[in-house]
């Protein structure tokens, strides 16, 4: 989705309008470990929110099922995002998502959390805009 980087590899739950359950599975090998960090690759914080925002467009479109009719989101802004645990290369990634609502045509509004094992490793509030929309 983002630049072509799909970061949700599988819905788990899905609830229409409701609320989404959402994997996503990194390997050491991923770029994204790339420098961030030498000796402790950790999932920059910027890219678990991405992944929030993917899963929040498969909430927005209602379909819960591999992305292809759900709007195309960018990350607009963040409010009370908290970041608790370290995400690493190989951890399990939960990302769930919820209360959904359209702000005004073309912007989102969704709370999300990102869970490994078990634990609350990032949560907040992300405002995500539809792509092409100049809302």
């Amino acid at each position: 989705m983002a630049g072509g980087f799909d970061f949700v590899d599988r819905v788990i739950e899905a609830a229409p309008g409701w609320r989404v359950l959402a994997r996503m599975r990194l390997e050491r090998s991923d770029p994204v470990f790339s420098g961030h960090f030498p000796g402790r690759p950790l999932v920059p914080g910027v890219l678990l929110c991405e992944a929030l925002v993917q899963a929040g467009a498969r909430l927005a479109a209602g379909c819960g099922g591999d992305g292809a009719t759900a709007p195309r989101l960018a990350l607009r802004g963040l409010d009370r995002m908290r970041f608790r645990l370290p995400v690493g290369p190989g951890d399990e990634v939960l990302l769930e998502v919820w209360d959904a609502r359209r702000r005004r045509p073309g912007v989102w509004r969704f709370r999300g959390r990102v869970l490994v094992a078990g634990a609350v490793a990032a949560e907040g509030d992300l405002t995500a805009v539809e792509r092409g929309t100049a809302s």
